[in-house]
């Protein structure tokens, strides 16, 4: 990762991860109690109030879905957030992140998707980008139904990010407006 965080990803990722994250240390408990409320209602898991700490700590030490379990990676993001401060946090989950097609990382993704730095990605690749790891399987940039998903929620994000005023109705149409600029995979030699 760059030394310092393009501003479009981190602006990107946390408008779809963590909204809250510089406000909280570890777990956001307003999102917990609406996730709670809302999973009763439906009898089924609809949102699991994960902060971008306690993704870090489920992508680090991988176990089972369970209350137990998210227990443990509430816990284990507070101490995260509050050893190494929320900036690397932040920059271990943009090291780590599955991002699809083997690529963990923000920066690999950058260059297996657009084969460009990272600090050079449009708002729309920005967005993009910040779309995959909630479901890099379901939004394959490769697989047409894929792509068409990971666009409709990186609309989303850019949208968001308007509406909030962090980006500009400029910014917006030309985002929405150009090419995501998707390179073909490479093929790997069969040796």
């Amino acid at each position: 990762l760059p030394e310092s965080l393009p501003e479009k990803i981190v602006v990107a990722t946390l408008e779809t991860e963590d909204r809250t994250f510089y406000e909280h240390e570890g777990v956001a408990w307003r999102s917990v109690a609406r996730a709670v409320v809302q999973n009763a209602r439906h009898f089924k898991i609809l949102s699991g109030a994960s902060t971008l700490p306690m993704q870090v700590a489920r992508m680090q030490r991988p176990s089972s879905r369970t209350p137990l379990a998210k227990l443990r990676e509430a816990v284990e993001g507070t101490r995260l957030g509050s050893n190494h401060g929320h900036d690397a946090v932040l920059r271990q989950y943009l090291q780590i992140a599955p991002y699809g097609n083997r690529a963990h990382g923000v920066v690999r993704a950058a260059r297996l998707y657009f084969d460009k730095p990272v600090e050079d990605v449009s708002w729309l690749q920005a967005a993009f980008l910040a779309a995959l790891p909630q479901q890099p399987g379901r939004m394959n940039p490769y697989d047409g139904p894929g792509r068409t998903r990971a666009l409709k929620r990186a609309r989303r994000i850019l949208e968001s990010l308007h509406g909030r005023g962090i980006i500009s109705a400029d910014d917006l149409r030309v985002a929405i407006n150009s090419d995501l600029g998707l390179v073909k995979p490479k093929v790997r030699p069969p040796e």
